[in-house]
């Protein structure tokens, strides 16, 4: 009799019990206090979130704009973000259950998303050779190396984070989807994902190459490999299709459509050419470097999986092992697509691509731990060679004690390392980055601070912003800055949470400057909503944060816009200065 001590032992399976596993069946069946320890590690390691109100500017901006539509603005036409717009649902949720601009809420569901990721990342490395514990190396990778960036990159609320959550569940469901629900379902998953960043989609390519494998070793039928490929992609369109019914009876479907189709300006404004391929592989390389222990098992994971891949394809002879492994190949390849449009290549962008490194990474990385010097200097042999050497007479031993086939196999050039000296390694490449990027985080903050761009004193102004304004009356602030609204806790006095489609200023990173052809290039249209916006809502104060050259804003002053400068000249006055910020009162209004 099989006794469940003996099942856990070996892997969560009895020896010699085939490695599929039927969906639907217990994903994890290793040893779950040691899975339980890793998502603890992984909360541990994010707990330096909760320490900061905001991380980045893109939450404030997230935040902001999740505000606004708390306060009865419908997306895209009373309050402006060109992204897709789960991730303004997620903070308004956020805010609903931990209250007004608590962004704390939107870090513990980040929290939530990484640690639901581990679990699926574990349930399909896992399923690819049926072995507990490249689920858990898989895990481990995860939720230590998506924290070890800049904390305004890999601690933030951002897209990516959650993008990858119903991204990593479809590649556990694909491993095994053979009916038409499971393929649904992952479309749906897909789906879900592009409701994030519309990038997601490339996702479908994983699906189909996952179709087209089928079909090559005759799995299934050309015609049913079609259709299953259009019920995922039908799937794929559903969540958003319901945001767009939703807007078409809230009447702000036209501005939602305007605002997706500037998403292929502001990509068509970012690097390209040798400038983007440069950036790329530099930041691929420092972002790989600290992460090693993921990216370099990870790469080595792929290339084994091709090199069988090609192999068993020309054969016939595909195993489900080796089709998982090319599935995660492509999933890094289509991740990695939707990581180049635009030449921006920020750190949390590379989230993206790390999921499929961390399940491509888990086989190597666990053979490269359990391997032993005798393992390693000789060849191995199955069973039956053995059997067969043993019956042949031309293996009769010689007079110096050695069988004729074996007297040739030179000896190795060099005695490979000690079990304990690798290990030793693996513990250090990952346990160092993770330690590094917690005290930067925490304890060493500060001094990480002074050697980034100083960080502006918007705490400062916000509460002088709150001296001069009631709870409810609104601002407008000239510049890049969204953090102003979220500290000084007031609404926006437009639809816009920064100005750069005002003024076509591109984001950029700290690696290099916006291209010159960027600067003044604004969007017109954006104009008109601007003034519309300052005649209806009246903001009482306007905020002049490029005075003080804020957030790379004094190449932006007001004196560049005649209209503009002329509207506020007519409409405001100047009342103080705090920390070089201009602050002017609405004219209609008493102090």
């Amino acid at each position: 009799m099989i006794t469940r001590r003996y099942f856990r032992r070996n892997g969560g399976r009895p020896s010699g019990s085939p490695t599929r596993q039927k969906w639907g069946a217990p994903v994890y069946r290793g040893r779950p206090h040691l899975f339980i320890a890793i998502l603890t590690l992984g909360a541990l390691l994010r707990v330096p979130a909760f320490f900061t109100p905001l991380l980045s500017d893109d939450e404030a901006i997230y935040a902001t704009t999740a505000d606004a539509m708390q306060r009865g603005d419908a997306l895209y036409r009373d309050v402006v973000d060109h992204k897709p717009p789960a991730i303004y649902d997620i903070y308004r949720a956020a805010f609903a259950v931990f209250g007004q601009y608590q962004t704390h809420g939107a870090h513990l569901f980040v929290l939530l998303a990484v640690l639901a990721t581990a679990w699926a990342l574990c349930s399909a490395a896992r399923r690819i050779r049926g072995d507990a514990r490249d689920g858990d190396i898989a895990a481990l990778l995860w939720v230590v190396f998506s924290t070890t960036w800049h904390d305004y990159d890999a601690l933030a609320a951002n897209c990516e984070l959650f993008l990858v959550l119903p991204q990593a569940w479809a590649f556990a469901i694909l491993l095994r989807a053979k009916k038409i629900g499971s393929f649904a379902l992952a479309g749906f998953l897909v789906g879900l994902s592009a409701t994030l960043k519309y990038q997601g989609f490339t996702f479908l390519g994983v699906i189909a190459f996952a179709l087209l494998l089928d079909v090559v070793q005759h799995r299934v039928t050309i015609l049913r490999a079609i259709g299953l490929y259009i019920v995922a992609k039908t799937a794929s369109v559903a969540p958003l299709g319901l945001y767009a019914m939703s807007y078409a009876l809230a009447g702000n479907l036209d501005a939602a459509v305007f605002w997706f189709i500037f998403n292929f300006t502001y990509i068509s404004a970012g690097f390209t050419g040798f400038t983007a391929a440069f950036r790329f592989l530099m930041r691929l390389a420092m972002i790989g470097g600290v992460a090693i222990a993921a990216y370099g098992f990870g790469f080595l994971g792929a290339i084994h999986a091709a090199r069988n891949g090609v192999s068993e394809i020309r054969t016939r002879t595909l195993t489900d092992t080796t089709r998982a492994q090319l599935l995660a190949v492509a999933w890094f390849l289509t991740s990695a697509i939707a990581l180049i449009p635009g030449g921006r290549y920020f750190g949390h962008y590379f989230h993206l691509i790390l999921p499929a490194v961390c399940v491509l990474a888990a086989i190597p990385l666990r053979r490269f731990w359990a391997a032993t010097p005798a393992s390693a200097s000789a060849p191995a042999e199955d069973f039956n060679a053995k059997a067969q050497r043993r019956k042949d007479p031309r293996n009769e031993t010689s007079s110096l004690g050695v069988s004729a086939p074996l007297r040739k196999i030179p000896a190795p050039a060099s005695a490979p390392a000690p079990a304990s000296t690798r290990r030793a390694l693996i513990v250090f490449l990952i346990a160092a980055p993770a330690l590094t990027f917690f005290l930067l985080s925490t304890a060493l903050r500060p001094w990480a601070q002074s050697l980034d761009d100083p960080q502006p004193p918007y705490e400062t102004v916000a509460a002088r912003v709150r001296t001069l304004t009631f709870p409810d009356d609104r601002i407008f602030v000239w510049g890049n800055s969204p953090q102003m609204y979220v500290f000084a806790r007031r609404p926006m006095g437009s639809r816009f949470s920064f100005c750069n489609y005002l003024t076509g200023e591109a984001s950029s990173d700290k690696s290099a400057s916006d291209r010159p052809t960027d600067k003044g290039r604004g969007l017109d249209d954006a104009w008109t909503m601007l003034f519309d916006d300052l005649d209806r809502k009246k903001p009482r104060l306007f905020i002049d944060a490029a005075r003080a050259g804020w957030d790379g804003y004094a190449a932006f002053p007001i004196a560049n816009y005649p209209r503009l400068a002329t509207y506020l000249e007519e409409h405001y006055r100047l009342i103080e200065r705090v920390e070089g910020v201009a602050i002017y009162l609405r004219n209609d209004l008493s102090d």
